[in-house]
């Protein structure tokens, strides 16, 4: 049976998005995987965005070659993590990034995807240095949170047979507030 590896973020964030996932999940890689996940920020770690390029190096060590195997990076938008874990949220997140276009030709060649869910306003308390939520939903444009199950359905369409053309990409999950910063800077919060 497939299931998700999922590296980063907290055990109770974990806990909470785990059952709303289509695949079982696992911190530990466990065969046969699907998808590698990993989540920004990480509670464990100082540097988040050496965690995010070592999660990837044990992806690409792990991950099956061939249509199907995927790694996806969860991390935030600019502005939704409040210091004094920006700077490291933000390194991370465009460490991401550019994994993304350093891996994309060799991991094609091998049938593996490699995207990220850049996510906004998230509804949790389980993942350190999130602002406040009243204030995240006020500064977004839906005025409403990102809910766990919109992340879930998120990470689960990135590593479905739906999106096997999509790789390279960052799927914005942010309610427009990405759009909407410039008008009003998150630097402002």
């Amino acid at each position: 049976m497939s299931s998700y590896v999922i590296t980063g973020g907290t055990d109770a964030f974990i806990a909470d998005l785990a059952p709303h996932l289509r695949l079982p999940v696992h911190r530990v890689p466990v065969e046969p995987i699907t998808s590698w996940v990993h989540i920004v920020p990480d509670g464990s770690a100082t540097d988040w965005s050496a965690s995010t390029a070592a999660a990837v190096e044990l992806a690409d060590e792990r991950l099956p070659e061939g249509e199907g195997a995927s790694f996806i990076a969860v991390v935030p938008v600019w502005g939704v993590i409040a210091s004094p874990f920006d700077e490291a949220a933000e390194l991370a997140a465009a460490s991401a990034r550019a994994l993304l276009r350093v891996r994309i030709e060799r991991w094609s060649q091998q049938g593996r995807r490699i995207n990220a869910v850049a996510y906004g306003a998230l509804d949790s308390r389980t993942l350190p240095g999130l602002r406040d939520p009243a204030t995240l939903a006020d500064r977004t444009p839906t005025h409403r949170l990102v809910t766990i199950t919109h992340l879930a359905n998120a990470i689960d369409f990135l590593s479905s047979s739906a999106a096997s053309y999509v790789t390279g990409s960052v799927l914005t999950l942010d309610g427009g507030w990405a759009a909407y910063s410039w008008f009003h800077p998150a630097r402002d919060l």
